[in-house]
C-alpha cells in the first residue's frame, strides 16, 4: 500500500515537470492562456542611449524560437529601426526632444507583433559640444588638455596664459572655470553616448586614464563605453570603496557606472 502511494507521488512530480516543460516550449500558448492576446511575444528589458541625432535600444530577445528580428519604434514621432538582434540605433531623430521607445518581435512567418514590450527609459538626443580655439570647455584642466591643443601641440604656461603652438599662438582670455557636468542615467559595457565622452573626461582627469594615447586619451575621450572605460572605472571604485563600494556590500570594483558610483561623481568637483 506505501508503496503504491510513493509510486503515485512520483508519477504526480513526473507529471508536473512534463507539463511545465512543454509549458516553456509553447511561449505563445502560455500568453494566451493568461488573457495576453495572441502575436509574436516581444523583447523585454528596453534601454535606450541617447547619441547625435540617435538613439541606441539594447533589449533582452524574446522568449520561445522563430524570431527573425525586431522594430523599435520611437515616441514621440514613430520613428522606426530594424534589426535581428540587439541593439539597434534609432536615427533621424530631434537633438532636444525626449523619447522613449517600445519594440515588437517578427516570426520567420512574417508576423510582427502586435504586441509591443513596455516602453524603455527616456533619453534626449544632444550634438556633441565642438568648442571654437580659444573658447572656455567645461572641466578643463592642464592635466586634462583640450582637443584641439594635443593636436597642435600646444604648451600651456597656465590657465588664462597665452597657448603657444608649432602652428598658431592663441590668447585665452577671461576665467577658466569648471562648469561641473551632471549624470543622469547609469552606464556600462558597449553603451555610447555624451554621457560616456564625460565619464571618461572624468576618469582622465581625476588621474584614472582610460587610455595613454588614441581613442579614450585626454583630449581624445569618445562617447563609447568600451573595455578600457571599464577598467579606469573600476579603478576608480577600487580607489574610492568606502563611498561607493561599501554601502552597496560590495569589496572590488564593478564597472557598473550606477546609482552609487554617480551620486558619488557627481558630487565630487
Amino acid at each position: 500500500m506505501q508503496k503504491n502511494k510513493f509510486l503515485s507521488g512520483r508519477f504526480f512530480v513526473l507529471a508536473i515537470i512534463a507539463f511545465f516543460i512543454f509549458l516553456s516550449s509553447q511561449p505563445r500558448l502560455v500568453h494566451a492562456a493568461f488573457g495576453l492576446g495572441s502575436g509574436v511575444i516581444p523583447p523585454t528589458n528596453l534601454v535606450a542611449t541617447a547619441g547625435n541625432g540617435q538613439a541606441t535600444i539594447s533589449f533582452t530577445a524574446s522568449i520561445g524560437g522563430g524570431i527573425t528580428g525586431y522594430t523599435v519604434t520611437s515616441s514621440p514621432g514613430n520613428i522606426t529601426a530594424t534589426g535581428s538582434s540587439s541593439p539597434i540605433t534609432v536615427t533621424g531623430l530631434t537633438n532636444g526632444t525626449t523619447y522613449t521607445f517600445t519594440a515588437m518581435a517578427t516570426n520567420s512567418s512574417g508576423q510582427t507583433g502586435p504586441l509591443a514590450s513596455a516602453a524603455s527609459n527616456a533619453v534626449t538626443p544632444e550634438a556633441p559640444v565642438t568648442p571654437a580655439v580659444g573658447s572656455i570647455l567645461p572641466g578643463y584642466t592642464e592635466q586634462n588638455p583640450l582637443p584641439w591643443e594635443t593636436a597642435a601641440q600646444n604648451v600651456i604656461s597656465a590657465p588664462g596664459n597665452v597657448a603657444t603652438s608649432t602652428a598658431t599662438t592663441t590668447m585665452r582670455t577671461g576665467t577658466i572655470t569648471d562648469t561641473k557636468y551632471i549624470f543622469k542615467q547609469n552606464l556600462e559595457l558597449g553603451m555610447s553616448g555624451r554621457d560616456v565622452q564625460e565619464l571618461q573626461m572624468f576618469l582622465n582627469a581625476h588621474g584614472f586614464i582610460v587610455a595613454h594615447s588614441g581613442p579614450g586619451s585626454p583630449g581624445q575621450e569618445t562617447m563609447y563605453f568600451g573595455l578600457l572605460t571599464k577598467e579606469a572605472l573600476i579603478a576608480f571604485q577600487n580607489a574610492h570603496k568606502t563611498e561607493i563600494l561599501a554601502p552597496l556590500g560590495l569589496s572590488i570594483g564593478t564597472g557598473y557606472f550606477g546609482s552609487s558610483t554617480r551620486a558619488f561623481v557627481n558630487a565630487t568637483p
